[in-house]
């Protein structure tokens, strides 16, 4: 065969193969069929390969049977040196034999053959699989579906949905089709029976979570878990779920940060595939699971609490490994718990956050971040449970000023999320504790705290909660990065002024030291400026004339003093308190 010269245009331009079933096209220039069709329906290509005219897709093949029978002649001719002859190619499938085929799906005693008849055909070649999608099988097949799902029939769904796999779908109707598909398919299983939710087969969630891979649109994607969820209830679905990568794709979704209905049933799914070990391995061997799960608590809805809570519980119980332990860590998830304390949710739910602090204690006690963490628990209730007697005295000043930065930025952010009065409270009282140790005050102002607390404090908030704020920010203001921070904030100086005698005696004494500090170390001409602007002067005067406390006046008379000669000109002074306090 290899000595053997073959006419040149016995060759397809495309394979340089013997043309099995030569074809022109409209540009003139003659292929193999399968080879064309290939190249305009697999490879999306619109040109032709040779002249680089225009080919559309829908054109016509034209069979070249005068060439196909050189060919053969030839092939026959030179049978004793190797050459196989050409057989002559099966008629074309035409589109009224694929409309019968799909008539006879209406016969319950014809179905199995056809669809047995129709997978053949899709799986031969191009030609057939466009006919059969000209011809509406990929809608019949979804009515076949559906009516297999009333009734109540498990045989036929698989032929179907390996029928969907092999038809190329045009790409301009196939996302409209999936989610139909998935839409129609999540109304049918609402309704179906638990025979037939328990006999569904592998094909079936391998479609359905093609669907998430794809995103096509958020309802596709929400009718795609809906369909998950209702399917979940049965061992027998969830190791088939997770076998088609279930796991991997709904925290790819997640991660996406999708609506939060979408959230809710991705997490409710993600909880029932995590009651199977071969789910919690799956969900641990993707690196942002825990982490992602651990962001969804207190943010979404009470719903996604819920599931969030118990898909950790279920991790930590059956597959509580050191390394799992550390990553609950490095995910934040263990100070997202100790918040969880302290927020406004389900009495069972904090019981399941205190369960998983409870079983691991030993385990994270020698992490810094426990020990300041678990001053957002309960203690009382802990304590007469006689699980963390005595947990933060025993946190050493070692532990307390080598807590890490990443700490911070969380407590912070749960300042900035403000989750409930409670926590936000527990969180300004750890950040009081915390600020006098080592570099604590550094971390906490890189954290951004300055700013957050400033717009706490323009929040208005009620009386405690304003005074801890204060005492927050004159802590960090006894550095310069903290002073620099509320300079640089265009209402910081403005705020703080504002709740001198307004809130109470604590918080105006520490709303005065805020301001001594300023003027003390960070004082400049347009500082000074702007506290003649604001107010702050002749508030500071207003000070001096009330009843307040004796340590109050002292610091007001102290920071007029310091810049007496600047501000002694200012018509916001009034001339009687110039004549009382010439200093």
């Amino acid at each position: 065969m290899d000595d053997i010269e073959v006419p040149r245009f016995f060759i397809c331009p495309i394979y340089l193969q013997i043309m099995k079933d030569p074809v022109t096209t409209i540009t003139g220039i003659t292929y193999d069929r399968e080879s064309i069709e290939r190249w305009l329906f697999t490879s999306e290509n619109t040109t032709c390969p040779v002249t680089k005219q225009s080919l559309p897709k829908d054109s016509d093949l034209t069979p070249n049977h005068t060439l196909r029978r050189l060919i053969q002649a030839w092939c026959t001719e030179n049978a004793s040196n190797g050459v196989d002859r050409i057989p002559t190619p099966k008629p074309c499938l035409d589109k009224a034999y694929v409309l019968k085929l799909i008539k006879n799906l209406s016969h319950h005693s014809l179905q199995i053959e056809a669809l047995t008849q129709m997978e053949v055909l899709a799986a031969e070649n191009e030609r057939n699989r466009k006919c059969m999608v000209d011809a509406g099988l990929p809608k019949a097949m979804l009515v076949f579906i559906v009516s297999c799902f009333e009734n109540g029939q498990v045989s036929g769904i698989q032929e179907a949905l390996c029928i969907l796999r092999l038809i190329k779908i045009p790409r301009s109707e196939s996302r409209v089709f999936l989610c139909e598909n998935v839409s129609v398919l999540r109304i049918l299983l609402e309704d179906a029976s638990s025979s037939v939710l328990k006999r569904l087969k592998p094909e079936f969630f391998e479609r359905i979570v093609g669907v998430l891979r794809e995103k096509i649109t958020q309802q596709g994607i929400k009718d795609a878990l809906e369909v998950l969820l209702e399917a979940c209830p049965w061992a027998g679905n969830r190791k088939m779920m997770v076998e088609s990568g279930a796991v991997f794709e709904l925290i790819e979704l997640e991660l996406g940060s999708p609506q939060r209905r979408t959230t809710e049933l991705n997490l409710g799914v993600l909880f029932h595939l995590c009651c199977c070990a071969e789910g919690r391995a799956q969900f641990l061997s993707h690196g942002g699971s825990i982490a992602v799960v651990a962001k969804r608590i207190l943010r979404v809805s009470p719903e996604v609490n819920d599931r969030a809570i118990l898909i950790l519980s279920l991790i930590c119980k059956f597959s509580g490994t050191s390394m799992v332990i550390q990553e609950m860590v490095d995910a934040k998830a263990v100070p997202k718990l100790c918040m969880l304390l302290q927020a406004d949710c389900a009495p069972y739910l904090k019981n399941k956050a205190r369960e998983i602090l409870r079983s691991h204690f030993d385990e994270w006690k020698n992490f810094p971040c426990i020990f300041s963490s678990l001053s957002c628990l309960e203690y009382k209730e802990m304590k007469q449970d006689c699980v963390l007697d005595d947990a933060i005295p025993l946190a050493d000043t070692l532990k307390l000023v080598s807590l890490k930065h990443e700490l911070f930025d969380e407590i912070v952010q749960v300042l900035r999320d403000q989750i409930s009065h409670q926590a936000s409270k527990a969180t300004l009282q750890l950040l009081i504790s915390l600020c006098p140790w080592g570099r604590n005050r550094i971390k906490a102002i890189e954290a951004k705290a300055v700013p957050v607390l400033i717009d706490l404090l323009l929040d208005s908030p009620e009386k405690r909660t304003c005074e801890m704020v204060l005492m927050v920010l004159d802590l960090l203001c006894q550095c310069a990065e903290g002073r620099a921070e509320l300079l640089g904030h265009g209402a910081g100086l403005a705020i703080v002024s504002k709740k001198i005698l307004r809130v109470s005696q604590v918080a105006s004494e520490r709303a005065v030291r805020i301001i001594l500090s300023i003027s003390k170390y960070s004082i400049t001409t347009s500082v000074l400026q702007e506290m003649l602007q604001i107010g702050i002067v002749a508030k500071l005067c207003l000070v001096l004339q009330v009843d307040c406390g004796s340590k109050i006046k002292d610091k007001a008379r102290e920071v007029l003093k310091m810049q007496a000669r600047v501000w002694k000109s200012s018509p916001c002074i009034p001339a009687n308190l110039l004549s009382s306090y010439p200093e």
